[in-house]
């Protein structure tokens, strides 16, 4: 997974200004360093996950609040990319007979008394 990111930073009696990505409540990217400019460089970061599994990922900026001196401070994330491993599935898959409904994203039993005939992606009855 890759994402671009930039921040602003300033330096006061502490570093003000840090960001944090986490992979399933681990830090694996601790940003703490003064910006150059406002708004800070743009830096690319990439994490390899090597085994399958659901991930949380979480990106956080936080900073210490003075009055005038940060309240324009942020942080910007200009795209997430995320790209499949080479054993993921490379095309959809029908969800198997009675689950899900026409039309839905993901496979779910149907509700009491209804069913699909057919597969999702087909016309099938409810």
């Amino acid at each position: 997974m890759e994402f671009k990111y930039r921040k602003d930073s300033r330096s006061s009696f502490v570093t003000n200004g840090e960001f944090k990505f986490a992979v399933n409540n681990k830090e694996v990217l601790v940003d703490f360093k003064i910006a150059n400019q406002s708004g800070g460089d743009w830096q690319v970061f990439r994490h390899n996950i090597t085994s399958t599994g659901m991930y949380t990922l979480a990106w956080i900026y936080t900073k210490f609040s003075e009055k005038n001196a940060t309240e324009l401070m942020s942080a910007e994330i200009e795209y997430i990319r995320v790209t499949g491993m080479d054993y993921s599935p490379k095309q959809c898959l029908n969800c198997k007979k009675g689950w899900s409904q026409a039309g839905a994203t993901k496979c779910s039993l149907c509700g009491a008394n209804h069913y699909i005939e057919e597969s999702v992606g087909d016309t099938g009855k409810q």
